[in-house]
């Protein structure tokens, strides 16, 4: 129990690391996820899904990339993040896309909010003592029969990743059941699940689900 207090208590300095990483590599971060190439099959195989467009919340947007394709895709997107700097690139990027600064894990929507939600690369920054809580969370603002995207990096654990610059970011890895188990006691249906691999070498779990 002692552990397990100690765990938590630790978190809030492991998101606030995290965010002022982001904030310093928020110009850099921004330059680099400019092309929507290698996530093509993914956004095309989530609009397959999609039965209503309607509003689309982007949870952990970053610098707005994402979220200009579903706009350009007839979605009413609104973006969220903690970096306030990541903010500042996705408004400068997609003026007219509503953004807000918002922990994902404490989302101030009302319920039944949003026809889908879009979670890119940013649930994996969740502590997993957390984990639970923001799925319930997307289950909450979401409609009936809406969609749900995951892609999370794939692999075990949790770690602190240093970067040349010498900031470091919190990173929660998962193997598909263990996603897919978490999904289903937040009560979501998984339509569909795979594996991706980027040339880095970095291995990504991508899960599509919807809640009934």
């Amino acid at each position: 129990m002692v552990i397990r207090e100690e765990a938590m208590a630790a978190q809030p300095e492991k998101i606030s690391e995290t965010i002022n990483a982001y904030d310093q590599l928020a110009d850099l971060y921004a330059r680099l996820h400019v092309e929507f190439k290698f996530w093509k099959a993914e956004y095309e195989q989530f609009l397959s899904f999609v039965e209503r467009k309607g509003k689309l919340l982007d949870a952990g947007c970053g610098p707005g990339r994402d979220a200009e394709y579903f706009s350009n895709h007839g979605f009413e997107v609104v973006g969220i993040d903690l970096s306030e700097k990541m903010l500042k690139k996705a408004k400068e990027r997609n003026p007219k896309i509503q953004f807000k600064k918002m922990d994902m894990s404490e989302l101030d929507f009302p319920n039944d909010s949003f026809d889908n939600i879009w979670c890119h690369a940013s649930f994996m920054h969740v502590p997993k003592v957390d984990a639970k809580k923001v799925l319930e969370g997307f289950y909450r603002v979401l409609r009936p029969r809406g969609m749900l995207f995951i892609a999370v990096r794939h692999g075990k654990g949790e770690e602190m990743k240093a970067y040349p610059n010498g900031s470091r970011i919190f990173f929660a890895y998962y193997k598909r059941d263990e996603l897919e188990k978490l999904l289903k006691k937040a009560n979501f249906k998984v339509l569909e699940a795979h594996q991706k691999t980027e040339e880095a070498g970095d291995e990504w779990l991508i899960i599509i689900s919807i809640k009934e």
